[in-house]
């Protein structure tokens, strides 16, 4: 995951690392390597961010991180003395790779604290549209490298406007907060709140399925349609909220698609107000890309030959390919797609959800994939980035 101005809180071993070296001026090697292993070089780049709020990508930042240690210990042997860790990386981006060139001094509280300002709407506290821009691409890239897909949740206030006529701005606003305090006390620690822009609101669940997602808003609807709003001693009318939601990679793999489509998601559950609906729920079929490469499937068990092929396109659903053979029997298939030149390759298993015959000896064959693992998941990213363009579903 790539570095980002809101930064995810550090995890212990990090700022246990940083702040080891900070005081002795001795890099623990073993521990950078641990954390290495468990992480992925991105540990590099967030460790980076974290010292001088450069932005690398994770084998820029190792390479970096590796320069700085050299650095180090060509000072310490030219002055004789210890040399702190801040002090090598300042004078590394300074001299011996120009990226910094006017740095000043500014206690990291205060540093943290004027960019958690930056990051949140006033009003209610909650992280703003920019945090959202900023926090998306790193779930994403998450997703690359686990394999776990998230989903966002896109809320707005029923008959919001309703509130402010009758009641006045002042109450439109108490509203508001009171929403912000719901959605901090039905979110998991690690989902994130954001005020989207008047009364929306929407939701990022790190690791959360479609099945999920559903599970979440239901929640959140629940508890607004249960809480009494209240403004200066008097209560007001009972509120409720819309929710659509979405889920990546199966529902958008960029995330102005993602975002598009839970509105698309809300736009349903607003037509009956103070209801969830899903992206799915309202499509069915899954954004499909179109493909031209081959495929080989075959049916279960080791009595079943190899069936080439070739596919027409693809989704986190299914895949549509034609062949000259004969089409495979009904039930559970193994598919497997390979592209060497691109390093890209895809097993699972699918089933038969139509046969259409093309010709004398030709079929088109629609699977569904019974995608059973992230790993699976992130294979099937990675072929479908690799080669497709996305085609409207």
């Amino acid at each position: 995951m790539p570095p980002t101005a809101n930064r995810k809180k550090y995890s212990d071993q990090l700022n246990s690392l940083l702040a080891t070296a900070r005081q002795s001026g001795v890099i623990p090697v073993g521990g950078w390597a641990e954390l290495e292993r468990t992480h992925g070089e991105e540990i590099y780049a967030e460790a980076l961010y974290q010292l001088t709020r450069l932005e690398f990508a994770p084998p820029e930042a190792k390479e970096a991180w590796l320069g700085v240690l050299v650095h180090q210990d060509a000072l310490r042997r030219k002055l004789a003395r210890n040399v702190s860790l801040i002090t090598a990386v300042c004078d590394y981006f300074l001299s011996v790779r120009p990226m910094v060139k006017e740095p000043i001094l500014v206690e990291l509280v205060m540093l943290r604290q004027s960019e958690e300002g930056a990051l949140r709407d006033e009003l209610t506290g909650l992280f703003n549209r920019r945090y959202l821009n900023q926090e998306l691409p790193s779930e994403m890239e998450r997703f690359r490298r686990f394999g776990h897909p998230f989903s966002v949740l896109m809320l707005d206030l029923d008959h919001f406007k309703q509130v402010n006529d009758t009641f006045g701005h002042l109450a439109g606003d108490q509203v508001l907060r009171d929403l912000a305090e719901l959605l901090h006390q039905t979110a998991r620690l690690y989902d994130r709140a954001v005020r989207y822009g008047g009364e929306e609101f929407l939701v990022v669940l790190p690791q959360v399925s479609r099945e999920e997602a559903v599970a979440a808003a239901e929640r959140i609807r629940e508890a607004v349609a249960g809480h009494a709003f209240r403004f200066e001693g008097r209560d007001l009318e009972p509120i409720t909220v819309s929710i659509g939601s979405a889920t990546f990679p199966m529902d958008a793999m960029d995330s102005e698609t993602l975002l598009s489509r839970a509105d698309q998601a809300l736009y349903q559950a607003k037509i009956t107000r103070n209801a969830v609906a899903a992206y799915q729920d309202t499509n069915r079929r899954h954004p499909r890309f179109p493909l031209d490469i081959p495929v080989n499937v075959r049916g279960m068990g080791p009595e079943h030959k190899f069936l080439p092929g070739r596919v027409k396109n693809i989704s986190f659903g299914g895949l549509l390919f034609e062949t000259d053979g004969a089409a495979p029997p009904d039930g559970m298939l193994e598919v497997i797609i390979a592209d060497p030149t691109r390093g890209a390759r895809f097993f699972t298993l699918a089933s038969v959800r139509r046969v259409e015959q093309d010709g004398e000896n030709g079929f088109h064959l629609g699977l569904s994939f019974e995608l059973s693992s992230p790993e699976e998941q992130k294979a099937l990213m990675t072929l479908i980035e690799a080669h497709a363009e996305p085609r409207a579903a």
